[in-house]
């Protein structure tokens, strides 16, 4: 059985609500890419980060490889020219 998840708009809790379903470290991450305009696709097995601009992209693991893998995936995104520094 196959589940098709859609990015919808903002449920009533500022969260979109298939990143409801992950711990907390990663919904706060992938809140934090849409807020700053990344564009974020649904996942198989991963996310795809996209930046506004087009020219950066990077995936979002749902079983990450060690405990800074959060901290790594935000650090890269402020690195990234087109990030706009949204808290």
């Amino acid at each position: 059985m196959c589940l098709q998840w859609k990015a919808t708009a903002f449920d009533s809790g500022n969260r979109m609500g298939y990143w409801q379903r992950h711990k907390k470290d990663h919904e706060e991450v992938l809140e934090l890419f849409h807020r700053n305009g990344w564009t974020i696709k649904d996942p198989p097995t991963y996310y795809t980060l996209k930046c506004p601009c087009g020219a950066h992209m990077r995936w979002y693991h749902l079983t990450p490889s060690g405990a800074n893998y959060a901290k790594n995936v935000v650090s890269w995104g402020k690195r990234q020219p087109c990030w706009r520094n949204v808290p």
